[in-house]
């Protein structure tokens, strides 16, 4: 199957929603979509759920959703959140120039939205110094005190273990990509079980459409490929070698991190330090 082919199925199956709204097998309230992140991977996630019958839900108007039941049966509610809508600091205010400068001074109030959200689709940039959008014990008291609707989590960005979002504490692959996870004591079990939040998360995702993905990356890349024969790697500095493009792609050289990928230098040592020698050959 190929790209074209999978929106036309998701197209029939927005038809036959739209005709037997019973057969979502939700009636007695609106199913909401969170995604989380309007990047290119949120823009991506969005352009293939639209594909559905779909009405989009400010984050501030959910509440009022509920409380109304005023909506079509069988559409399906999609609620964009951006920073400003996920991340409050100590006065519970959003100020985009102060988290550039101290992300650590934010949380997340993602978890207040959790009585209203039925799939959460995470498509957020993570690193190390930004808050977690859904940390373990925010996640474990919400579902404690009853906000049990979400019901899976697509993590597109897929950064176990210490991700964005807590349940995403292993990945999977495209055989195997999802698994249970239970918010209260953090344990894995197989999909769609009692009381759990199913979790798809494979590091590959794209791969699962082999033939587009290998016409992108092979059309994106070729204009690149007379430079990078060219280049002269044995040079230390190689911004003068490379186009911005692949110089700016360059995670690795001459054995150490690139300086923009230096923040993986905490991850790569907790996992040289958790591994036996010879898992490392």
């Amino acid at each position: 199957m190929d790209l074209a082919d999978a929106v036309q199925h998701l197209k029939a199956l927005g038809a036959i929603l739209q005709q037997h709204p019973e057969q979502l097998g939700i009636t007695d309230y609106p199913l909401v979509f969170g995604f989380a992140g309007l990047g290119n991977v949120g823009q991506g996630a969005l352009e293939i759920f639209d594909c559905l019958p779909t009405q989009e839900v400010l984050p501030t108007q959910l509440a009022d959703l509920f409380r109304s039941r005023n909506y079509s049966p069988g559409t399906l509610f999609k609620c964009l959140l951006q920073k400003s809508d996920l991340l409050r600091n100590s006065l519970h205010q959003f100020d985009v120039q102060d988290y550039a400068a101290h992300p650590s001074h934010y949380h997340s109030i993602l978890p207040d939205l959790l009585p209203y959200i039925s799939v959460l689709l995470n498509c957020v940039f993570y690193a190390p110094q930004y808050p977690r959008i859904l940390p373990n014990d925010a996640f474990a008291e919400a579902w404690l005190r009853g906000a049990r609707r979400l019901q899976v989590v697509g993590d597109l960005s897929c950064d176990p273990p210490d991700g964005s979002v807590a349940c995403t504490v292993t990945s999977g692959d495209l055989y195997h990509p999802i698994f249970d996870y239970n918010p209260i004591d953090g344990s894995v079990s197989n999909a769609f079980g009692e009381d759990t939040v199913t979790v798809m998360a494979v590091d590959n995702l794209s791969a699962g459409l082999p033939r587009d993905a290998s016409i992108a990356f092979s059309t994106m890349l070729r204009d690149f490929i007379p430079a990078l024969v060219k280049a002269d790697l044995h040079q230390a500095d190689l911004s003068a070698q490379l186009p911005p493009e692949l110089y700016k792609a360059t995670v690795t050289h001459q054995g150490d991190l690139m300086p923009r990928y230096r923040y993986l230098e905490p991850y790569l040592q907790t996992h040289l330090n958790a591994q036996p020698c010879e898992a490392l050959i």
